[in-house]
């Protein structure tokens, strides 16, 4: 039930900010449609990972601190 509620969330957010807005005023449509494989198609994948397990929130973020972490004289690790 909570990833149905999810779902229904991210689409009523695209619906509201994004679809409406582009469809009241026709100048703004071709921009709005402008490089969607860019921007959205990308994000709406990677949602779908979140959502289904195999990817964790800020796990990019994660795996650049954890390239960047170096080995200190006593012991411990921390990120540069």
């Amino acid at each position: 039930m909570t990833k149905l509620f999810i779902v229904w969330t991210y689409t009523v957010a695209i619906w509201k900010t994004l679809l409406v807005p582009c469809v009241t005023n026709p100048d703004n449509w071709e921009y709005c449609t402008n490089d969607w494989d860019v921007w959205l198609y990308p994000e709406i994948q990677r949602a779908w990972n979140l959502m289904q397990g195999t990817e964790k929130p800020y796990q990019e973020e994660q795996d650049v601190l954890e390239s960047n972490k170096v080995e200190l004289p006593n012991g411990s690790d921390q990120p540069l």
